[in-house]
């Protein structure tokens, strides 16, 4: 039968607590990239050399400056 010392318990669960950290923040990584991706894609049609650079954009460039920056 298997004897465990308290050491090792400690230990394994710190192993364990840390695995479950780097995935838990690999994750969050993972999902903000993907957020900044899809506002970056929307954020392209404000880029286009066709379009009059008169538009009236401001509101939405505010609001993803707000997003990434915090409030002005």
């Amino acid at each position: 039968m298997f004897r465990f010392t308290i050491r090792e318990l400690v230990l394994l669960t710190l192993v364990v607590a840390m695995g479950v950290a780097w995935w838990v923040d690999r994750s969050q990584v993972a999902s903000a990239k993907r957020a900044f991706e899809n506002d970056a894609r929307s954020m392209s049609r404000f880029f286009d050399a066709n379009r009059s650079p008169y538009a009236d954009d401001a509101e939405r460039m505010k609001e993803y400056f707000q997003k990434y920056h915090g409030a002005p």
